[in-house]
């Protein structure tokens, strides 16, 4: 699981929702604000649209979570960021999904 201090509160997360740049890929896209912090923070959303199953959306954000987690130090400092995750993400497999999310934080530049 990802600290407390790398975890959007709901309070910024409205903020990402309604002035983020948005950044698209096949299964996932991204919002992202710049922020004061000294630490990226990270938000998950998968919704039922995505997968009906609570076991599926749950399943997506903990890899998602994991993959975030394991790649944390190549984040740079001050953004705040939520992920939003496409209709068939809940079919890939880790890896794939690793290589949607890292390719979609290379083009929002905050890798």
């Amino acid at each position: 699981m990802l600290p407390k201090k790398h975890r959007l509160n709901k309070d910024i997360l409205k903020k990402v929702l309604k002035f983020g740049k948005r950044f698209d890929s096949e299964f996932a896209f991204l919002k992202i604000i710049p922020t004061k912090n000294n630490h990226p923070s990270f938000s998950f959303v998968v919704s039922k649209k995505t997968a009906k199953s609570a076991v599926k959306r749950n399943t997506i954000k903990r890899r998602a979570r994991h993959i975030i987690w394991k790649n944390i130090g190549l984040f740079k400092t001050g953004a705040a960021v939520a992920y939003f995750f496409k209709p068939g993400s809940d079919k890939l497999k880790s890896k794939e999904l690793e290589r949607d999310i890292l390719a979609l934080s290379k083009k929002a530049k905050i890798i």
